[in-house]
């Protein structure tokens, strides 16, 4: 169960700092003076990374850890459960994770 836990705590962690590099990255694509072409790619490929990296990781990883540990007894309420932890995990992420700019109210 420590084990659990201490899993849980690093994974909330890694799933902000994954928002926060997101939108750092994002922030850097915007400073650049290349074209607008580039930037728009740029932009589209960091939005690709966040979807299939950090999107199922957030949202699944709590499942799966739980499958694998066998911390619950294994039913499909306990994995809705845990999937709905993803995603308030995921929720809190992009809140806390997001870096206000300068002159934004």
């Amino acid at each position: 169960m420590i084990i659990f836990i201490s899993l849980l705590v690093i994974y909330l962690l890694v799933s902000i700092g994954l928002v926060r590099l997101y939108f750092y990255l994002q922030g850097l694509n915007q400073k650049k003076r290349d074209g607008t072409f580039v930037k728009l790619m740029n932009s589209y490929l960091l939005f690709a990374f966040f979807v299939l990296i950090s999107l199922p990781f957030t949202i699944f990883f709590p499942a799966w850890l739980s499958e694998k540990l066998e911390v619950v007894e294994r039913t499909p309420d306990t994995t809705m459960y845990f999937i709905l932890f993803g995603c308030f995990v995921l929720a809190i992420a992009i809140w806390k994770g997001r870096i206000p700019k300068q002159n934004e109210f």
